[in-house]
C-alpha cells in the first residue's frame, strides 16, 4: 500500500493493527519502505540495515485472566522461580495457562496474589509473562504472597548471592536440581542422548535409580523397563543411547556438566588446552584454572567458576565416576586452516541464522578464520542474525568491530 505522507503511514499501521486478528496468519508488525530507488541510493545502508526501510512492531497483544495458584519451580542451578497458573486464555494464537513471574522481587513489585485478575503478554511474542494486576478486581480474601524460606522440592535452605535477585536451593542433591542437570546433560548440544526426555529422567530420579549423571551408566534393562510407560524395547533403546554417549569428546562433556560460565564455545576452547578428562583430573582445580588462564577471552569469572567446580568434592566425585565408566573420548582439535579467504580474521556469531551456529563456526574455521564466543578487542567481525541483542552491537561499536549479516559472511567466505 502506498502512502503519500507520514500521517497516512501512521493511519495505515493503526488499521493493520486493528485488522490483524482476522488474518489467517500471525503477524507482529509492518515494514515501511521509501519507494524511490534514487532515494535508496542517497540514504544508503548500515552494515546490517538499509536506511530506507524500517520494521514497525505492533504492541504486544495482551489478555486478561485470573491467577489460580502460584507455584515454585527449581532449576538446574538451584534458582527458585515463581510461576503463575492461570485460567486458560487465548493469547497470540495459543492457549496460555501458565506465565512467568521471573523472581520474587517481581512478585512483590506487582503484588500478585492468588485470585487476582492480571494482564499477560508474550515476551518477544514467545514467553507468557504477567505484566500488571487489576487491583479493583481483587477478591477481598486474597492474601499477599509469602516468599519461601525453604526449597519446595527438598526442604533445603534458600540463599541469595550478593548482587543477585534469584533465590537458590543450597542442596546439591535436591531432586529438582538433579533432574534438571541430567536432562541438560542429555541434550543434543551436550551428550546427545536420544529418548532420555524430561519425563523419563524425572521417573529415574524419583525411583532412586540415578542421583547424578554418572549413575546413568549403571542402569540396566530390567530397571528401566519397570518404569511407567516403558517396556523392554524402549528400555533397550534408552540404554543403547546412553552407552553411545561415552563416545562424545571431552568438549561435549565439559558443556554437558553445566559448569557455570562454560557453554558450547567456551567448552571447545577449554578442551583445546585441556583435551581429556584424564588430564583434568590429574591437574586438579588449580591446574585447570591455570590452563584456562591462557585462553584468550577467559576472564576472572570464568576461571573462578572452573576452579570452584573442579575443587568441589561433589563435582570431583561425579567426574571420578564418569572416568571409571569410560565416559568421554579425548578432544582432537581441528587442524586450523592455513589458507583461506578468512585467514587472520576473527568472528563472533550471534542471533538467529538460517544455519545452526555450530555449522557457521565450522564454515568460518574451514575458511581460515577463528571464532570468538563474545566480541573482544581484536574481533574483526560480528555476524549478526535476527534478534541480535543490543549488548553485542554496543560491544562491537565500542571495539571497532564491523557488523555484518549472514549473507555478507558467506560472501567473504566465497572470496567476495
Amino acid at each position: 500500500m502506498r502512502c503519500a505522507s507520514l500521517d497516512e503511514v501512521l493511519a495505515t499501521i493503526a488499521r493493520f493493527d486493528h485488522e490483524r486478528e482476522h488474518y489467517p496468519f500471525e503477524t507482529d508488525g509492518v515494514v515501511v519502505k521509501i519507494d524511490s530507488y534514487r532515494q535508496h541510493g542517497v540514504l544508503g545502508e548500515t552494515a546490517k540495515f538499509p536506511r530506507w526501510a524500517v520494521a514497525y512492531k505492533f504492541p504486544a497483544e495482551r489478555a486478561r485472566t485470573v491467577v489460580q495458584s502460584i507455584e515454585i519451580q527449581v532449576g538446574r542451578t538451584g534458582a527458585v522461580t515463581p510461576v503463575a497458573n492461570l485460567d486458560p486464555v487465548l493469547l497470540g494464537g495459543t492457549t496460555v495457562s501458565r506465565a512467568s513471574l521471573h523472581n520474587f522481587e517481581q512478585v512483590a513489585t506487582l503484588d500478585v496474589r492468588v485470585g487476582d485478575t492480571v494482564e499477560i503478554e508474550k515476551a518477544g511474542e514467545i514467553i507468557p509473562q504477567v505484566m500488571s494486576v487489576i487491583v479493583e478486581k481483587r477478591p477481598a480474601d486474597a492474601a499477599a504472597f509469602v516468599v519461601p524460606t525453604a526449597c519446595p522440592e527438598c526442604g533445603g535452605a534458600l540463599f541469595r548471592d550478593a548482587g543477585e535477585v534469584a533465590l537458590r536451593c543450597t542442596n546439591a542433591r535436591c531432586p529438582a536440581i538433579v533432574t534438571a542437570a541430567i536432562h541438560y546433560y542429555a541434550r543434543r548440544f551436550a551428550m546427545d542422548i536420544d529418548n532420555l526426555g524430561h519425563v523419563l529422567v524425572t521417573e529415574l530420579v524419583k525411583k532412586g535409580l540415578v542421583a547424578d549423571v554418572a549413575d546413568l551408566y549403571d542402569l540396566d534393562v530390567p530397571k528401566v523397563a519397570a518404569l511407567p510407560r516403558m517396556a523392554k524395547k524402549s528400555a533397550e533403546n534408552v540404554l543403547k543411547a546412553i552407552a553411545g554417549s561415552k563416545e562424545r569428546t571431552f568438549d561435549r562433556l565439559l558443556c554437558a556438566l553445566g559448569i557455570p560460565q562454560i557453554g558450547q564455545v567456551a567448552a571447545k576452547q577449554l578442551a583445546e588446552v585441556l583435551p581429556s578428562l584424564d588430564e583434568a583430573l590429574s591437574l586438579g582445580a588449580e591446574g585447570v584454572a591455570e590452563r584456562a588462564g591462557h585462553i584468550h577471552g577467559f576472564g576472572p569469572a570464568m576461571i573462578d567458576a572452573l576452579r570452584a567446580y573442579f575443587a568441589d568434592p561433589a563435582s570431583r566425585s561425579i567426574l571420578d565416576k564418569l572416568h571409571a565408566r569410560g565416559v568421554s573420548r579425548p578432544f582432537q582439535p581441528a587442524q586450523a586452516a592455513t589458507t583461506g579467504p578468512l585467514l587472520d580474521k576473527s568472528f563472533c556469531v550471534t542471533g538467529v541464522l538460517t544455519k545452526k551456529r555450530e555449522e557457521v563456526h565450522e564454515d568460518i574455521r574451514n575458511a581460515g578464520g577463528t571464532v570468538h564466543d563474545s566480541v573482544k578487542a581484536g574481533t574483526t567481525y560480528l555476524v549478526a542474525g535476527d534478534k541480535t541483542g543490543a549488548s553485542k552491537l554496543e560491544a562491537a561499536k565500542k571495539r571497532g568491530t564491523q557488523v555484518i549479516d549472514e549473507a555478507q559472511l558467506y560472501a567473504l567466505i566465497a572470496g567476495g
